[in-house]
């Protein structure tokens, strides 16, 4: 910011001395940024300010725009931070309905072939989360990263309690391309149609476009 100072001899020569607006209004990421208050010179009658012609002052205007300047830069991190969180939260919420939409549709398949419904578990769901924020991570669908535990020791950990496991991971543009490719897999359809187990848990997540999704099955102890 550059302030152009007039001197004591040329400011007595101005008729009128006008108070500017401290600074215009800037944008960061499409956030318009407050005006200063308006600031008024102590002793100004009918609010005409008087004229300032010492260093001292001047000094204080200047720190008050600065005051001003950090105000308005902690208030646009104050809404950047908000904002991330927001997109954060909405990126959770479909990812939740996608996990919803895996796990109505590993039913229906089951139910086509007359087998029982599995329940929902909170355990292996988190396992499979885990999991698949790591794919996300690698840009791959696998069922084990370096330096990753195993499978058995992943739903362990997440509190699982189990007699058998499997597991199905995937990639792709929807979880309705990745479930329908299950589905065409003879390894994968026998892990949804498994008529010993009665457990799953499913963990999905958007990164650049994509969806990676994990179903992890087991028949609980």
């Amino acid at each position: 910011m550059t302030l152009s100072l007039k001197s004591p001899q040329q400011a007595r020569k101005d008729l009128k001395v006008q108070v500017s607006d401290c600074v215009p209004p800037e944008k960061t990421d499409n956030i318009s940024l407050d005006r200063c208050p308006e600031r008024v010179a102590p002793g100004a009658a009918g609010g005409t300010p008087v004229l300032r012609s010492n260093r001292t002052e001047w000094k204080s205007e200047i720190a008050g725009l600065q005051s001003c300047m950090k105000l308005n830069i902690v208030r646009a991190t104050v809404f950047v931070v908000a904002f991330c969180a927001l997109c954060s939260a909405q990126s959770q919420v479909a990812a939740n309905a996608a996990e919803q939409q895996l796990f109505a549709a590993v039913n229906r398949a089951r139910k086509a072939q007359g087998l029982a419904a599995l329940r929902w578990d909170d355990a292996l769901t988190t396992a499979a989360r885990r999991h698949a924020r790591l794919m996300a991570q690698h840009g791959a669908a696998e069922h084990g990263f370096a330096g990753e535990p195993g499978l058995a020791s992943r739903v362990t950990q997440a509190g699982a309690h189990f007699v058998w496991l499997a597991e199905n991971v995937g990639l792709g543009t929807g979880v309705d391309a990745i479930q329908a490719e299950f589905l065409k897999s003879a390894n994968h359809r026998a892990n949804i149609l498994d008529s010993d187990m009665d457990s799953i848990g499913v963990g999905v997540v958007e990164h650049g476009g994509q969806w990676f999704a994990v179903e992890d099955f087991s028949k609980a102890k």
